[in-house]
This record gives C-alpha cells, sequence and structure tokens, in this order.
C-alpha cells in the first residue's frame, strides 16, 4: 500500500500521516505528498500591532519560518 503524506493541512481520512508544516519531519517513508504552504496551519507567533494591516511575525516565529522553509524544500526536492 502506498503511504500518502498530508503537509500543512489535515485529511480527515489519513490523521496518521498528517505532519505540520512547523515540523522538521522526514517524507523518506512516503509514496505521495501533498503540500500547503499556509502558515495559518502552522503555530508561529504573531505580534498584536502587525505592519500595515498585515501579520508581523515575532523574531522567534520569524527564524523558525526560515529554518522550516528551508528544511521543506530541501525534503520536497529529494523527494521529486
Amino acid at each position: 500500500m502506498k503511504r500518502l503524506s498530508n503537509i500543512g493541512f489535515e485529511i480527515p481520512s489519513n490523521d496518521e500521516n498528517y505532519i505540520e508544516l512547523d515540523s522538521v519531519s522526514s517524507l523518506s517513508e512516503t509514496d505521495i505528498a501533498l503540500f500547503s504552504p499556509d502558515l495559518r496551519t502552522a503555530s508561529y507567533s504573531t505580534t498584536p500591532e502587525g505592519y500595515e494591516g498585515k501579520k508581523l511575525y515575532d523574531k522567534e516565529s520569524s527564524a523558525a519560518i526560515i529554518d522550516h522553509t528551508k528544511h521543506w524544500k530541501n525534503e520536497i526536492s529529494h523527494f521529486v
């Protein structure tokens, strides 16, 4: 049976293979990957004031977003 992993969003019938966007999980055991880069599903913290009407992430979350983005770019490149 093929393993389907959903990254960044949940599929009700596939809860066991759900991977959070803000994780550093591997796709090495995955046969089919569905990826959603929607940051609203991650646990990044924003500042209350925002910036020009948009979300402004705090320093720790900004650094984590950069790290996670690099990780997923690398994972997806190796997966493909």
